[in-house]
């Protein structure tokens, strides 16, 4: 039992530095596209559209930064911020950043919120919330072959608040369903 302590403690250590040196590569890399996506937003002959292209790749290159530096989280196994949120909030902030990414798709998907109850709130770390909701929502397009919908909701059953996350694509493969959980 030592023995595979020792040898687990040592995958530990080496997937901590793995994610460090990831971490720290990929920061550089979206520091460059900030920068230069920045610098096209300063045109102001640029049409509004290009604007606001050019707004969600800043806002895009500035969502990886904040998963490069979160990684820390692994790394060094620290607490979470947990914060309350209202799920309309939480639910806006999805749909504005999410819905260029279903235009880009080409795709003809519509994106539905349902939420009867605006009081609703949350207490979570709000980053990694919505990082969980926003790959589900990637991997609900993905599924979509052409079009769909995809559609989150709330509700509040006793003491627990509920998400439910739904789309109409082709689901997951029954020899992947194992591993839906693995980490990457």
């Amino acid at each position: 039992k030592m023995t595979e302590l020792l040898i687990k403690d040592q995958k530990m250590s080496t997937m901590r530095n793995l994610v460090r040196g990831i971490a720290h590569e990929f920061n550089n890399v979206f520091a460059i596209i900030k920068g230069y996506t920045e610098l096209l937003l300063v045109n102001k002959d640029r049409p509004k559209q290009d604007k606001e292209d050019i707004q969600v790749i800043v806002d895009t290159v500035k969502r990886g930064m904040e998963i490069a530096n979160r990684m820390h989280i692994f790394n060094k196994q620290e607490n979470m911020e947990l914060i309350a949120i209202s799920v309309n909030s939480l639910f806006k902030n999805l749909e504005s950043s999410f819905s260029s990414v279903i235009r880009r798709s080409g795709k003809n998907v519509q994106l539905s919120f349902d939420n009867k109850d605006d009081s609703l709130k949350i207490l979570a770390d709000v980053f990694n919330l919505e990082h969980v909701l926003h790959n589900l929502l990637l991997n609900a397009l993905e599924a979509l072959e052409k079009g769909g919908v995809i559609t989150l909701s709330a509700f509040q059953r006793d003491d627990e608040i509920y998400i439910v996350f739904e789309d109409n694509g082709k689901g997951i493969l029954s020899s992947n369903i194992n591993f839906v959980f693995d980490p990457f």
